[in-house]
């Protein structure tokens, strides 16, 4: 069990650092652009990549209103996690849309 817990700690923090590492890239992606074709490319990126999150989103609140079977109380955190993912996939799918905007 202490084994699993190391595991699972380790992945979170990598998880975080992945986050970060991306967030930089994007960031130097917005901060480098000075043609307008690159311009144009940061911004189908941002806009694809919210796109994406859009897709997924709807996957998880699909999938959250199948019935999944087992006990009710399971069936319910499912589903609550199902639509959490879906609403901070939105949220990112916003995030994204406005960093594709505020590109000029």
């Amino acid at each position: 069990m202490k084994n699993l817990s190391i595991f699972v700690s380790v992945f979170l923090i990598s998880g975080s650092f992945l986050l970060a590492e991306d967030s930089l890239l994007e960031k130097a992606l917005v901060d480098t652009a000075t043609t307008k074709e690159q311009k144009e490319a940061v911004k189908n990126y941002f806009l694809n990549k919210a796109k994406e999150h859009r897709k997924l989103a709807k996957h998880y609140r699909d999938l959250a209103e199948l019935r999944h079977g087992g006990k009710s109380a399971s069936d319910e955190n499912t589903k609550a996690k199902q639509k959490n993912l879906a609403e901070s996939l939105d949220k990112e799918a916003v995030e994204d849309e406005a960093h594709a905007n505020s590109i000029k």
